[in-house]
């Protein structure tokens, strides 16, 4: 099933976007900031733009399940397998957005 593969894909992208935006914080200091936090708002557009992605996947993904899946434990197992990538996509933004708060609050202010 294409949706499900390209689902744990956004969820994989997400995971390391937020690696990647983790590493850039990790360098921010206020003395410097420009590129780090170029990057790190980067990192953190993307994480944002594959969680919005993720949705609309699950979405097709619960429509193609109800159309083409007829054994309930499948259907069952995928859509829980489905909601719990797309609930990592959502827990690594919220993450990320969380980081970015801290950043602006207490290491650039």
């Amino acid at each position: 099933m294409g949706e499900l593969r390209r689902l744990a894909d956004m969820a994989l992208g997400s995971a390391q976007e937020l690696v990647k935006s983790i590493e850039c914080a990790a360098t921010i200091t206020r003395a410097d900031v420009r590129d780090d936090l170029d990057d790190f708002l980067q990192a953190l557009e993307r994480l944002v733009t594959l969680e919005h992605q993720a949705d609309e996947q699950i979405r097709l993904l619960r429509r193609r399940l109800v159309s083409d899946v007829e054994d309930p434990r499948a259907l069952y197992l995928l859509h829980h397998l489905a909601q719990a990538l797309e609930t990592a996509t959502d827990a690594y933004r919220h993450a990320g957005q969380a980081l970015r708060g801290y950043l602006m609050e207490e290491v650039i202010r």
